[in-house]
């Protein structure tokens, strides 16, 4: 096939060479060449699929039947045929054959292969090597198979009673598909025991989950090919539409194949196989019709063609002969198919949910197939074919099932036929010889529609809901392969499907649950009520061989209590359990639950912001305090031997709760309250008994501190101990230490201060396994000693002050304030200059762009519009041609490398917009006119911004520069997203929508649809119907000549959030591809699993990661070659995970309230398991999903916010 055109020959020359013996082999066609056909297969006529005869080496002299020996003769199945190879000395033939696979891979095809495993041919290697591996006739020949009288003397049948020829042919099939193949023709698959086949499908999705095994089961028993469908994992099988030529054959045949498709596995129509005569050479309008009959009865447009069919090609395809197969220069019927396929596609006819039914035809050789669409009886199609190709027949059929508008134009032809309607009801038409008519139920277009599709539309419910009632427990679906690694967020009282491609059991307490086919699936469905516990324990199983799982299920809690606390359990089991106090500037306590334990350099009580007007690096100075209980001489340490809770009391204090023990058998009642106080960098230590006994004890207390940017460590090597003991400057009750921005005073009243100066290293274990280093230095300069009564508290005040002037006397304690996610997101409000900012993450960060205006949203929701408001215009005076800061250093803004934080700031203004209303547009910032920034950044976005941010002319979407998303891990570049990135394209579709009411720009409007039509027309994926992450590009590429990956990331929530998307479809698309991400209080930024778009992370050259299998769950090790690869590819991120639950609320799913509840409930176990009252800013991606990055995020607790009112909302509404 495809061979290169040959001189003519003498027939009589060739023919005596066979008679003497010799073996005359034209050249052969070559993997190069059919690739050169590529474009024109995959792209012009529009296929998908490419299925290529066996391409392994066959006899070419010994046993070999016909001119090259038989394709299905095969004598190696792990090798090509160099035949089909070009020889250039270069590469191999194998290597030739994965360049056609990335040929057809590049053009979003996909490759299978014909393997026919019944058998091999003589002299096979296998044959050589296993010789008992094959079937032998009773006198102890070779036995050869056959089929319809006719037996294949060069073939050898294989004997499966042999277990290791399982293994070994599951290793075939798996070397192929690490060899790019895609799927397999199962040839006289019927012939295989069924045992056989659910082995080897089973081993090979193990590896390559989507791999497709179509069976060609013409001539087996129907029972047979049922069961390979249903039992043995394979997919599909062949039609036999192609051997039924007459209506009365059709009509017998095709309900059954209908039906078996629907039931069992789609059957493909193949207009003819290489079995057969060509349709051409009966005639081309022959060929025409039934090549449209195969595409236009198929089931999901599972149909195909014999290559040579497009160009009307007579010479049939002989296996054992030497077909040239040149495409003819003549136009064929490549059109016509081209077309074929385009309506397929698009059409909703074509998708799963429609319904195809033939109706009763009075007349000679005419069929009516109705394709019906059960929602939208505008998308039904009409049918008409008329098999025979020399005749012409009448039609007619019942009104009732169909009527033709008048007018109405056939979808293949542009024909308008008029049906004659008759007083019984009846309409006649008269098809002429091979017609084909396919007629719209409307006149109106019909929205071309993905028809990928397909399976969600059917199966988008029953992944949310169990049932339609809305106060039914919804539905959770879980694969035993894809969620290996994940914790599955699991109310106790939902419905568990759980899905794998191998048998299965699973256990709901002593209940088992055994799986039953689904399709090429197992499933297994455990009732709400039958809740299997902390874990889903599953036993698979194949033919030799049982595995078990353990997937974790974790049922949503409720949120922590007015007062959230830490257990003395919790305390002494996680040792990273903090607590976070701020105190409105930028000044933190960031202290371990452990008192005393230091885990990283940014553990202290006191890390002052030393610049009063605006957030800067913070200063570590006062790190830890040791304390003791003396009595008699019994010394005790207040540790978490002693400790018996942790509570926070408000945004600026919190206590520790001892038991301490004091000898004989007695202990003492102590609470430790550390205050950061409001306004200044200033904390107060709480040494309060709580007691009632008469024991005098003793307090010492020695405090240990630095002076160092919170980013560095402390060496006190080389003089330094010395040049800081001889700097203190003692007091009665206290000491002053100088430092950078002026002296670090500490008092106490009623105790003693003992200067005794002493230096001791404490290890930072986080930083350790962050690549951060491992240890500080620590000075304490000495100690405090007081006696502790049950009437006297001990207070011990630290203050970072420019003079040496004693600070005023200590502020008492606040009143308690009840936490809510209002209070903690409050923290992160501080003072910049005049007005405010958001600290987008303690201990680490300071304000970010898009940080900032994110949780802006929250604290809109919550009600605090003043300082949103405040917020706002500070940042609006940053505004600078199109661009905002991507972050502030102090007051150095000039980091602008965003395009999503000028998006954010018209999202967050249309939030306050909607809450206050449009005053707010009118109000100066930096001497513009808030109006006026928002009018700035459309047209500079338009035009193109000085940092690079432009529109793309032809689709209106907006190209984004290298990390210029929130996913912006550069050095090595993690997840670059150059091009034009899902979220950002949802963002600018809602400010132009927002500017098309507010602005008075109604273009704004305009370019928001197109904006819209966009997003849908090149982002969604072709086969699952979810969104792109990116389209993927260099600076000037249009949007519609970019790479769209197939990366599946939570950042298309946002088109579903934003109103970028409308179609309902659609939306329950990515709401149902997105669920596979969630894990408890989070959501992954990578799916796990394969990808067919490579993202490869290099570092100076040396590749970090699979780029196919780029999901990398835990976010420890090194930053550059361990941390950053995984920030954005794999771990889990809290903050977009409740713009799933608003997906879902947004949507007309049903339960979509309870399943946005659950995935928000989710969140309560971070809030009390790490930072106290806090979300963080990242888990790991795989179970346990321990947090990770900084312990208290912005963001993550503001949208945590934010949605949970709009939960309420709905839940008033419904």
């Amino acid at each position: 096939m495809f061979r290169p055109e040959q001189p003519p020959h003498d027939p009589a020359a060739v023919a005596a060479l066979d008679r003497d013996g010799w073996s005359a082999i034209p050249p052969s066609g070559t993997f190069r060449a059919l690739a050169s056909h590529m474009d024109r297969i995959l792209g012009t006529m529009g296929f998908h699929i490419v299925l290529l005869l066996p391409p392994f080496p066959v006899p070419t002299t010994h046993a070999r039947m016909g001119r090259f020996g038989s394709p299905f003769a095969s004598l190696d199945f792990k090798s090509v045929d160099p035949a089909c190879a070009e020889f250039d000395g270069r590469t191999t033939p194998l290597e030739q054959f994965s360049e056609l696979a990335d040929a057809i891979h590049a053009r979003h095809g996909r490759l299978f292969i014909d393997i026919p495993i019944n058998h091999t041919g003589w002299a096979s290697r296998l044959l050589q090597h296993h010789p008992e591996w094959f079937v032998r006739n009773p006198d102890g020949s070779f036995h050869s198979p056959g089929a319809w009288g006719v037996t294949w003397a060069d073939l050898v049948e294989l004997d499966y009673r042999h277990l290791p020829l399982w293994q070994e042919i599951a290793d075939v099939f798996l070397f192929w598909c690490r060899h790019g193949v895609d799927g397999f023709r199962c040839d006289a698959g019927y012939m295989i025991p069924l045992p056989v086949w659910e082995y080897l499908t089973a081993r090979v999705r193990d590896e390559f989950p989507d791999t497709i095994f179509l069976l060609e089961g013409l001539g087996g028993p129907l029972k047979v090919t049922l069961d390979l469908l249903t039992r043995g994992g394979l997919d599909w099988a062949y039609s036999e539409l192609f051997q039924n030529h007459s209506r009365s054959a059709v009509d017998w045949y095709l309900p059954q194949a209908l039906d078996a498709s629907s039931s069992h596995g789609l059957h493909v129509h193949y207009a003819e196989t290489h079995d057969n005569e060509r349709l051409a050479s009966r005639s081309e309008s022959w060929a025409r019709m039934r090549t449209a009959l195969a595409a236009l009865t198929s089931v999901q447009g599972a149909w195909g063609i014999t290559c040579g069919v497009e160009w009307f090609a007579s010479e049939r395809v002989l296996v054992h002969g030497a077909s040239p197969l040149h495409p003819e220069r003549a136009p064929g019927q490549e059109a016509a198919i081209a077309s074929l396929n385009h309506l397929l596609s698009s059409h909703p006819a074509f998708a799963a949910n429609a319904t195809l039914r033939l109706l009763p035809v009075l007349g000679g050789e005419v069929i009516a197939l109705l394709r019906s669409v059960p929602e939208n009886p505008d998308a039904s199609l009409l049918v008409l074919v008329n098999l025979d190709p020399d005749h012409p027949h009448p039609a007619s059929w019942p009104a009732a099932d169909f009527t033709l508008p008048p007018g109405t134009l056939c979808l293949l032809s542009g024909l308008s036929p008029s049906p004659i309607p008759s007083p019984d009801g009846l309409l006649h038409l008269t098809l002429a010889p091979a017609a084909v008519f396919c007629l719209p139920a409307s006149s109106r277009p019909i929205p071309a529609e993905n028809k990928a599709l397909d399976a969600l539309r059917a199966h988008a419910t029953s992944l949310v809901t169990a049932s339609s009632d809305s106060a039914s427990p919804h539905l959770i679906t879980i694969h035993l392969q894809r969620d290996a690694r994940r914790s599955i967020v699991a109310p106790a009282d939902a419905t568990l499907k759980v899905v794998h491609h191998l048998p299965f059991s699973v256990s709901a307490g002593s209940i088992p649950f055994h799986s039953l086919p689904e399709g090429h699936l197992h499933a297994a469905t455990i009732p709400s009520g039958f809740h299997p516990g902390p874990s889903l324990l599953a036993s698979i199983r194949n033919t030799r061989s049982l595995s078990r799982l353990s997937i974790p299920l974790v049922p949503p809690q409720p949120l922590p209590g007015s007062f959230p606390e830490f257990s003395s359990p919790q305390i002494r089991q996680q040792p990273d359990l903090h607590v976070l106090l701020t105190n409105g500037t930028g000044a933190m306590s960031h202290v371990r639950a452990a008192w005393n334990s230091i885990r990283s350099q940014y553990d202290a009580l006191l890390a002052a912001n030393p610049d009063p007007a605006v957030p800067t690096d913070r200063r570590i100075l006062f790190t830890r305090c040791r304390a003791w209980i003396v009595r008699r001489g019994f010394s005790t340490e207040l540790s978490t031997d002693c400790c018996t809770r942790v509570i926070r009391l408000s945004a600026s204090h919190a206590s520790w709760e001892f038991l301490v023990p004091t000898g004989n058998g007695q202990r003492i009642a102590l609470t430790l309250t550390l205050h950061l106080v409001h306004g200044s960098n200033r904390c107060l230590l709480h040494f309060a008994r709580t007691d009632s006994l008469p024991h005098e004890v003793s307090l010492i207390l020695r405090p240990d501190i630095e002076d160092r940017c919170f980013h560095d460590k402390t060496t006190l090597a080389n003089g330094h101990f010395d040049s800081m003991a001889a700097a203190t400057i003692p007091a009665p009750d206290g000491f002053a230490q100088p430092c950078r921005d002026g002296f670090l005073v500490l008092k106490a009243s009623n105790t003693t201060f003992s200067p005794a100066p002493e230096s001791l290293s404490t290890s930072h274990p986080l930083d350790a396994a962050r690549g951060l280093g491992h240890s500080s230095d620590l000075f304490s300069p000495g100690f405090f000693s007081a006696s502790l009564t049950t009437s006297l508290p001990i207070v011990l005040d630290a203050t970072l002050s420019s003079t040496l002037a004693i600070p005023s006397d200590p502020p008492p304690l606040p009143s308690p304030t009840p936490w809510s996610l209002r209070d903690a997101l409050l923290q992160f409000v501080v003072r910049r200059d005049s007005g405010h900012t958001i600290i987008a993450g303690y201990p680490w960060f300071l304000d970010w762009g898009r940080d900032t205006l994110i949780a802006l949203r929250g604290l809109i929701a919550a009600g605090d519009t003043d300082t949103s408001r405040r917020i706002l215009l500070t940042f609006a005076q940053f505004e600078d041609r199109g661009t905002l800061p991507n972050m502030i250093r102090g007051s150095d803004c000039s980091n602008r490398d965003t395009s999503d934080a000028p998006l954010w700031f018209f999202t967050a203004t249309a939030d306050l917009v909607r809450a206050t209303g449009p005053a707010f547009l009118d109000e100066s910032a930096g001497g513009r006119p808030i109006r006026a920034i928002l009018g700035s950044i459309i047209a500079h976005y338009q035009s193109g911004t000085p940092n690079g941010i432009h529109t793309d002319p032809a689709s209106a979407l907006v190209f984004s520069p290298s990390h210029f998303t929130w996913m912006d891990t550069n050095h090595p570049a993690g997840t670059p997203r150059e091009g034009y990135p899902i979220e950002i394209q949802a963002l600018w579709h809602a400010a132009l929508s927002f500017m098309g009411t507010h602005g008075g720009d109604p273009s704004c409007a305009q370019l928001a649809l197109r904006v819209a039509n966009s997003i849908e027309s090149l982002f969604p994926h072709p086969a699952e119907g979810w969104l792109a992450d990116c389209l993927h590009a260099p600076s000037g590429t249009p949007a519609a000549l970019a790479s769209r990956d197939d990366h599946l990331r939570p950042n298309q929530l946002f088109a579903v959030t934003l109103g970028a998307v409308s179609n309902p479809v659609r939306a329950a698309a990515i709401i149902l591809a997105c669920s596979e991400l969630l894990v408890p209080g989070a959501i992954r930024t990578l799916a796990d699993r394969p990808v067919s778009f490579p993202l490869p992370v290099l570092r100076n050259g040396h590749l970090l990661n699979d780029p196919l299998h780029p999901f990398w769950p835990h976010y420890s090790g090194d930053e550059d070659t361990r941390r950053k690869p995984a920030y954005h590819n794999g771990t889990a991120w809290p903050w977009p995970m409740p713009s799933l639950a608003e997906a879902f609320l947004l949507s007309n799913l049903p339960n979509s309230l309870p399943a946005a509840r659950a995935i928000l409930d989710s969140a309560a176990a971070l809030l009390s398991s790490n930072c106290l009252g806090h979300l963080p800013e990242i888990t790991d991606g795989a179970s346990p999903h321990s947090p990770g990055g900084c312990g208290a995020q912005a963001w993550s607790v503001s949208e945590l916010l934010r949605v949970r009112k709009l939960l309420v909302s709905s839940a008033l509404r419904q």
